[in-house]
C-alpha cells in the first residue's frame, strides 16, 4: 500500500536513473566514434610520417601500427554493441551499484560473508525522495509522521 506521491517518487527515481544511463551511453558512443576516427586517420598515414599542427601523423613503427590496428577492431566491436543497445532503448543500470553486485561473485577476496554482503546490498537499494509541494499550506506533505 502506498500513496500516489510515494509511487510517483519511485517512478521518477527510476526514470531519472534510466535517463542518466541513456545520456552516459550516448557520451560513450561519441567517445568511441572519436577514438575510431583518430585511429583510422593515423592508420591511413604512412608509418613514420610526421604530423602537422592540425592533424597527427602516422605511427612510428610497424609493431605500433599493428597494435593500433587491433585496437581499432576492438573499438568498432564496442561501438556496434553500444549502438545496438541505443537502438533497442536498452540501458544497463544496477540499483545498488555494479561494484557491489560484482562483489557477490568474489566474496572470498574482500573477506565478506554472504550475510554481510546481503545487508549491504539491501541497504544500497533503498532510497527516499521527497521533492515537496510548493503550494501546500503548512509545507510539504510528501512525507508525514503521524
Amino acid at each position: 500500500m502506498s500513496s500516489s506521491r510515494w509511487a510517483g517518487s519511485i517512478t521518477r527515481a527510476s526514470h531519472d536513473q534510466w535517463a542518466l544511463s541513456r545520456r552516459r551511453l550516448d557520451a560513450h558512443i561519441r567517445g568511441l566514434e572519436a577514438g575510431i576516427a583518430m585511429l583510422a586517420h593515423r592508420l591511413a598515414q604512412p608509418i613514420g610520417q610526421r604530423g602537422t599542427k592540425r592533424a597527427p601523423g602516422g605511427y612510428r613503427s610497424r609493431s605500433e601500427w599493428f597494435g593500433k590496428r587491433r585496437r581499432l577492431g576492438v573499438l568498432r566491436a564496442r561501438h556496434a554493441a553500444a549502438m545496438r543497445d541505443w537502438q533497442d532503448g536498452r540501458v544497463r543500470v544496477v540499483r545498488g551499484g555494479r561494484r557491489l553486485a560484482n562483489t557477490r561473485h568474489h566474496l572470498d577476496q574482500p573477506g565478506m560473508t554472504e550475510d554481510r554482503w546481503r545487508q549491504r546490498w539491501q541497504a544500497a537499494r533503498w532510497f527516499l525522495s521527497a521533492d515537496g509541494e510548493s503550494g501546500k499550506r503548512y509545507g510539504n506533505e510528501t512525507v508525514r509522521a503521524g
